[in-house]
Formats: C-alpha cells, structure tokens, sequence
C-alpha cells in the first residue's frame, strides 16, 4: 500500500491507511480529518466532498 501523502509513514507503522473519497490520496488515521462520518486528507476536501460548486444552471 501506498504511504501518507502528508507524513510518509508506511503501512507497518501505522494502525491504517485510509483513502480520502474526494481527491483518493492515501491518508494515515491519525493525519485524516474527520467531517460527517467520514475521513479526508484536508479541510478542503471536505468541504468539495459535500458542498459541490458545480454549474446548476
């Protein structure tokens, strides 16, 4: 598996690797951010996740 994108860690040292749902940068637990239930690598992509500013017209 592939190491944190923000400290480098590798598998055997941490309790587990996570995959953030809105950019799929591998992310350790305890570098994750958790908003609504889930886990992502930033602030920012947390807020892209569930606050699309897509085009709605």
């Amino acid at each position: 598996m592939s190491p944190c994108t923000k400290c480098g860690r590798e598998d055997e040292t941490v309790f587990r690797i996570l995959r953030c749902p809105a950019c799929l940068s591998y992310i350790c637990e305890s570098c994750a951010i958790r908003y609504n239930g889930r886990y992502f690598c930033s602030h920012e992509c947390s807020v892209t996740f569930y606050w699309d500013y897509g085009d709605d017209e």
